[in-house]
């Protein structure tokens, strides 16, 4: 952990990853509202959030593939680049089948998120330093995924719409793509020079 706080990419994925935090659950949370105040029923709001945790899974084992065999950055970005065009999106939705498409689109990016993030982490600094890069990224994921529900409340409390907290979602999302896409992972050169840095502040 004392070695990767010095990276910088670390604290691009850090931000892209407080960002989408951010938008993900609020998007998520607020589908239902949404849904039910553009006239589509209770019924449909349900089905929609429903087809959203089954693309979840879908996605988490898809992406997850593909990070497998292609570059994790990469797909992280365009997943993240996806997900910036899901809100844009729901502010069209006005059909069943829209919504349940829509729904079923934003589970496969968001459970993709989930798997790409950790495959991305172990890669760039090490699986088995794992768990103390998660120790430092996980509070501030979970301080976004709290604020980002509460806030789109807040937003459309003070506007009586979606239009302006789904826009910064969209544009939140957009700069966690380019974040994403700007960590290039350190080189081995970088992380041997940082080891032996940390191993000597410690015998001093």
């Amino acid at each position: 952990r004392g070695q990767v706080i010095r990276l910088p990419s670390f604290y691009l994925l850090i931000t892209s990853f407080g960002l989408i935090f951010f938008a993900v659950p609020g998007l998520f949370f607020h589908t239902f509202p949404y849904l039910t105040d553009q006239g589509l029923g209770s019924g449909i709001a349900v089905a929609t959030v429903a087809l959203t945790a089954i693309g979840s899974g879908l996605g988490s084992l898809a992406l997850g593939f593909l990070a497998e065999r292609y570059n994790p950055r990469l797909i992280l970005t365009w997943d993240f680049l996806f997900i910036s065009i899901a809100p844009i999106l729901l502010l069209i939705v006005d059909t069943p089948a829209e919504a349940l498409l829509w729904g079923f689109f934003l589970g496969i990016l968001q459970g993709g998120m989930f798997t790409v993030q950790q495959v991305i982490l172990a890669d760039y600094y090490g699986r088995g330093s794992l768990g103390a890069v998660r120790g430092v990224a996980w509070p501030v994921q979970m301080w976004a995924n709290a604020a980002g529900p509460m806030s789109a409340s807040i937003a459309y409390d003070y506007t009586g719409n979606y239009v302006f907290i789904l826009s910064l979602f969209a544009f939140l999302s957009l700069a966690a793509s380019l974040c994403v896409y700007l960590s290039r992972p350190p080189s081995k050169i970088t992380l041997i020079r940082l080891r032996e840095l940390e191993k000597g502040r410690a015998r001093t």
